[in-house]
């Protein structure tokens, strides 16, 4: 706007001024200083520009780089505290908890990795398991057999015991029968 322009530069309270103003594609940085002669009397602007179309593009272009490593940023967070809050339940001993990270990039391929690794202890826990519970029933199988061979032991015993007698028995008949027969 021409005659605002004109207005803003004719009055030098109105300055120092600056603006940022288009002209077809370009963008210009426009600074209007007031000039004075040695009576301190006005005698008008000083206008410069600057052609800044590169500079805002590229303060645009570093400004959307910085939201791209803010949003990865917060992105890598959740991740690892994603894989954080597993790993610490697991250190308390609830290997229940899944992990869900995955990906092409690093956290991702450790994520898949202390997925495999925790199903894998989960695996070996559970085999453990199936190992003590039939470890247990061999230990009471075994118990249950150990307390039959005592029971019999001490039925042998007592049978090897009535032999025994009966055996005295026979040689004492055996005798009785020998002095029968030497008498007769």
């Amino acid at each position: 706007d021409k005659a605002l322009i004109r207005k803003l530069i004719t009055d030098p309270r109105n300055l120092p001024y600056t603006a940022l103003i288009d002209v077809g594609p370009e963008k210009f940085d426009l600074q209007a200083t007031a000039i004075y002669d040695k009576k301190g009397q006005y005698l008008g602007p000083m206008v410069t520009w600057a052609i800044v179309t590169a500079k805002i593009e590229m303060e645009q272009k570093a400004k959307e780089m910085a939201e791209r490593e803010k949003v990865q940023a917060e992105d890598l967070q959740r991740k690892v505290d994603s894989m954080l809050e597993v790993v610490t339940a697991a250190a308390k001993g609830d290997l229940t908890r899944e992990i869900t990270v995955s990906g092409a990039d690093s956290i991702g391929q450790m994520g898949q990795g202390l997925g495999r690794f925790f199903g894998n202890l989960r695996q070996s826990m559970s085999n453990i398991g199936m190992n003590a519970n039939a470890l247990a029933g061999s230990s009471e199988e075994l118990t249950a057999v150990s307390h039959s061979m005592a029971g019999n032991a001490e039925e042998t015993s007592a049978q090897a015991g009535v032999v025994s007698a009966a055996s005295e028995q026979v040689s004492r008949n055996v005798e009785t029968v020998a002095t029968g027969t030497e008498e007769m």
